[in-house]
Parts: C-alpha cells; sequence; structure tokens
C-alpha cells in the first residue's frame, strides 16, 4: 500500500503531511538536502512538528537536532491544530470583520445588496483564509453555515 502524501509549500513555508514518522523523516531529509545544494539552510528553531493520532512519539531531526513537537501551529497566518481549526478562523471573522461592520449594517441607507456584497468581499475571505488547513469536523461546519446565514 503506497503512502499518501501532502506537500504544501509557499514561499519560505512548508508543510509536509505523512502518515508515517518514517516518512515525514524521510521527506524533512530530503527538504534539507535539496536547500542545502541551492545555498539555502532550514532553520530548525522554526520548524514544528504535530502529531495526530501518532503511535510512534520518535523525534523527527534535522541535521541530529530534534524539532519542537507542538499541538497547533500558524501556517500562512492561519492556526492548524489537531481540533480542527475552524472555530478560530470563525471567531476571527466574528469578532474582528463582521463586528468592526455593525454601523453599516444596521445602517438603512445602505442597501442590501450592498450589505451583500460587503458581507462577501469583507467578511467571508477572513472566514475562509487558511480553510484548507482545517480539519473540519461537523461541528465547524454548522457554526460555519450559522454565521453564513446569520
Amino acid at each position: 500500500m503506497e503512502t499518501e502524501a501532502e506537500d504544501l509549500d509557499f514561499a519560505d513555508d512548508a508543510a509536509i503531511i505523512f502518515s508515517t514518522q518514517r516518512h515525514v523523516q524521510l521527506k524533512t531529509n530530503g527538504l534539507v538536502e535539496n536547500a542545502e545544494r541551492t545555498g539555502l539552510r532550514v532553520n530548525v528553531g522554526k520548524c514544528k512538528v504535530m502529531r495526530v493520532t501518532a503511535r510512534n512519539n520518535e523525534a523527527i531531526t534535522v541535521n541530529g537536532l530534534a524539532l519542537e513537537v507542538v499541538e497547533k501551529f500558524i501556517y500562512l497566518g492561519a492556526t492548524v491544530c489537531k481540533q480542527g481549526g475552524g472555530e478560530e478562523a470563525l471567531g476571527k471573522a466574528r469578532a474582528g470583520a463582521f463586528v468592526k461592520l455593525n454601523r453599516v449594517w444596521n445602517s438603512r441607507s445602505v442597501s442590501r445588496k450592498t450589505k451583500i456584497g460587503l458581507h462577501k468581499t469583507l467578511v467571508k475571505p477572513v472566514l475562509m483564509y487558511g480553510c484548507e488547513t482545517w480539519k473540519m469536523n461537523e461541528g465547524d461546519a454548522k457554526k460555519i453555515d450559522v454565521f453564513q446565514n446569520a
């Protein structure tokens, strides 16, 4: 059975996702080797490991140094965590973008069409930013539906 892998790269950020510790270590070693060939170095202090339902707790290393194991981390401004991730984005959208526009939502001089357009362009992107990193669960999906329909 072939192991599925995902490799999310953007600028100087990479998220390496594998189902086994061995494959994560091999991919990490390859990343370090390729970086060194081009004159780049992997910053061990900025590298994090998050394990989800792991049976093997052996350290992932870069040049003999163990990477920090965390419960959550920030990837391109979005929080990635074991529990999901949608909850934090929902909070940012609700408390940030939506609440800050309260005067617009309550204004009688702004048309419904304009309000819908503002919601689609200013609030929804805040909510959905980083959604590709979420481990969506049924509760998150329901909360997002309620928020979008409110």
